[in-house]
Order: structure tokens, then sequence, then C-alpha cells
């Protein structure tokens, strides 16, 4: 739901410094916004290339942190066994 998602964002970002941007579907796109609105630190961009999950840019776009299905699923596939890692991706 939205406010799991929302958190989980907030959760992400909370440490970071410096004006950054998250990318991701219009749906959470809307919801961060609003949550997002008096930080003034992050910018919501709508990225429906995304799918599932969200990226966040800092520093000019120079680091990228991705939490989307793909790269969680790719994640989890590195540290799994092969035959489980098959059934992950």
């Amino acid at each position: 739901d939205e406010r799991t998602a929302t958190d989980l964002v907030a959760a992400a970002i909370s440490d970071l410094t410096g004006p950054g941007e998250i990318s991701c579907g219009a749906k959470l796109a809307s919801a961060l916004k609003a949550q997002l609105a008096s930080s003034g630190v992050f910018t919501v961009v709508t990225d429906g290339s995304l799918g599932s999950g969200f990226t966040v840019k800092t520093d000019g776009g120079r680091v990228e942190h991705a939490f989307t299905g793909a790269a969680i699923s790719e994640e989890l596939a590195k540290r799994l066994r092969p035959d489980l890692a098959k059934l992950v991706k």
C-alpha cells in the first residue's frame, strides 16, 4: 500500500544529505510529493519505466541507489545458492 511504500522511501533517504531526486511510478510519486513537500531536499520525479520500486539519485546524479523489483531480485540472486537464484530471477 502507499503508506508502507512511502515509509520505505523515507527510511531509505533518512541518512542522505544534500539535494537529491527520487524516481518512482505515478501513484507513489503523488504520495511522496505530499509527504516530502516540506523537506525541500528531494525532488520527486515520475518514471513509469521503473515498474515497481524507486530509485534515489544524489550528488548531482553521480550516486544512484536502486530499490526496484529488478535490482532487489538481482542482489538476492547474488547471495543465494544457484538453484534458488533461478527462482528469484
